[in-house]
């Protein structure tokens, strides 16, 4: 009898995670690769975001801050150790698409939100790579693609600013 309702929470759980990573799914299918985001300077390709460099002269990232301005753009602001980079590599978590940004003196990475997500909340990771190819750490943020309210004072918008994971 345990054992029956023990497989009973068990198919349960199953059944709940299937649920959710489905959705997580069906938000990226049907979207062409460059369809996902409009990453400034970026190429695109499939595949896993690359694994972190064990090499203690790889690039290291620390926290940075972003914002979202009106569901339409995403501005990330890095905070590297070393400002000698050669590009950042950037993922929408979810899925193999993967693009590769080589530095272009900015110090923003700007990201445009596809139709698809604007106002939606989805997660971003991205790390840093320099000339030798060696990456640095994984940051993860959220990105919140909420409506964003207009200021009764001045003919601006409020702002997404909150800091990274």
């Amino acid at each position: 009898m345990d054992k029956l309702i023990l497989f009973g929470i068990l198919a349960s759980i199953l059944f709940i995670l299937a649920f959710y990573i489905d959705k997580l799914i069906s938000l990226f299918e049907d979207v062409d690769e460059k369809e996902v985001l409009g990453v400034g300077y970026g190429t695109c390709t499939r595949g896993g975001f690359p694994v972190a460099s064990a090499n203690p002269e790889a690039p290291e990232l620390m926290t940075g801050i972003h914002r979202n301005v009106d569901n339409q753009y995403v501005y990330i602001y890095p905070n590297p150790r070393d400002r000698f980079l050669a590009g950042y590599f950037v993922q929408v978590v979810g899925t193999r698409i993967l693009y590769k940004i080589g530095n272009y003196g900015d110090d923003a990475i700007v990201i445009g939100i596809p139709e698809k997500l604007q106002g939606k909340r989805f997660t971003l990771q991205y790390a840093a790579y320099d000339n030798m190819d060696r990456v640095s750490n994984k940051i993860t943020v959220v990105i919140d693609a909420v409506e964003v309210e207009a200021d009764n004072m001045a003919d601006t918008r409020t702002l997404d600013w909150m800091p990274e994971n």
